[in-house]
């Protein structure tokens, strides 16, 4: 186990921050990098994504957890094993980030939220009624500090005034 500040760290700790780090993996994964048969997203839709309007919105999450599960013999042994950190199972932190049943799978579903430059307020309100934009992969990161720097001088949110954004 790696050791942090002269302790072990956590395993708790680890086992989050790595389903967090994997989370979007499924949007990486989708159909066209991974093959997903149908019996798996539909076994798994109601687990993993919110149901809106009809149908199940972000198919990334069964993805996620479609690609955790192929590669689950490459994983280290410890994130598979039945009490190694908290209750959750790696694959659920990882994939349940749109419909977060426990508390784990809340940290790394708010994380998601604030990386994505979610407005709590809009978080608080909107969220169960919110659909992935369609073109998530022609939308432009932004750093957490542009925001943050931009709110310190005054500059609305929605301004064109970026200096660090990352390229499309």
């Amino acid at each position: 186990m790696p050791e942090a500040g002269g302790g072990m760290l956590d395993e708790t700790v680890l086992k989050v921050a790595m389903a967090g780090f994997m989370h979007d993996i499924g949007k990486l994964a989708d159909e066209k990098a991974l093959f997903v048969s149908q019996d798996f997203v539909n076994r798994h839709a109601a687990l993993y994504q919110p149901f809106f309007n009809g149908y199940y919105s972000h198919r990334h999450a069964v993805y996620t957890a479609a690609f955790i599960d192929q590669i689950e013999k490459l994983l280290p042994r410890q994130l598979n094993q039945a009490h190694w950190g908290l209750d959750d199972t790696f694959i659920n932190l990882a994939a349940g980030h749109h419909l977060p049943q426990t508390p784990l799978q809340w940290v790394i579903a708010i994380a998601d939220r604030i990386s994505s430059g979610w407005d709590r307020a809009k978080f608080d309100k909107e969220y169960n009624c919110a659909i992935t934009p369609p073109n998530y992969r022609k939308t432009r990161l932004l750093p957490i500090f542009e925001r943050l720097m931009l709110e310190n001088q005054g500059i609305p949110e929605t301004s064109s005034r970026y200096s660090y954004c990352y390229p499309l």
